[in-house]
């Protein structure tokens, strides 16, 4: 027998095998939406509706948004991250073109 995996969204994203659905429902990383009725996973220390369908409770927002420029820039408020300058056109919208993307390597990573 298999489990029916759905994101948070409620949406089937996979098939788990049962055992591996049971696991996941113990260390709380899926909330049990439907079980078989007549069926239960007995331990010598729990009994556990046995899971016909479960929710994933780990990843709550994936809105599958690429990290480009623009998606990071109005991500950060189009403000600059280190010292909170913000470009602005005369106009007040934001000056994309003022505005640079650097990756930082933390000092305890420097070589």
């Amino acid at each position: 027998m298999h489990t029916l995996l759905l994101n948070a969204f409620s949406i089937p994203v996979g098939i788990l095998p049962w055992q591996r659905a049971v696991l996941l429902l113990l260390d709380g990383s899926v909330d049990l939406v439907e079980s078989y009725p007549d069926r239960r996973v007995r331990s010598t220390s729990e009994s556990v509706p046995w899971p016909a369908v479960v929710r994933d409770n780990a990843r709550l927002l994936n809105l599958g948004l690429s990290p480009n420029r623009l998606n990071v820039l109005a991500r950060d408020r189009h403000r600059c991250l280190y010292c909170g300058v913000e470009p602005r056109t005369p106009s007040g919208r934001p000056n994309v073109d003022r505005l640079t993307v650097d990756h930082v390597i933390p000092q305890c990573r420097a070589s």
